[in-house]
């Protein structure tokens, strides 16, 4: 078989075939890709978060997560221009919330 595609071609001889920078090699599915095959580990993977990089392998890592320190409190901000009230959390400005539309629909006759 002959390719006519420059980037992917058959080295002289034609028992190599190469995949040049900028081409795609597509394996269908029910194919199979024979050969040596780079897998990585966890010591090869690169781009991974600080705390996790932190492991020498999995079971390290986990530790270094356990006792990172938490410092997210869930807390809000007051914002003067809004009207929006400061709240210690997540659930207690849904409850200022929720009290505030009750009023209002109270108020309202609704």
């Amino acid at each position: 078989m002959e390719m006519q595609n420059t980037k992917i071609y058959f080295k002289q001889g034609g028992d190599e075939l190469v995949v040049g920078a900028g081409a795609t090699l597509t394996l269908e599915a029910g194919s199979t890709l024979v050969g040596a095959a780079e897998t990585a580990s966890w010591d090869t993977m690169t781009g991974k978060p600080v705390v996790i990089a932190a492991g020498a392998d999995k079971a390290a890592a986990r530790a270094a997560i356990d006792a990172a320190v938490d410092t997210h409190d869930h807390a809000v901000v007051e914002d003067a221009a809004s009207g929006l009230a400061a709240a210690a959390d997540i659930q207690a400005l849904a409850i200022a919330l929720s009290t505030r539309i009750k009023a209002l629909e109270d108020a309202a006759g609704g």
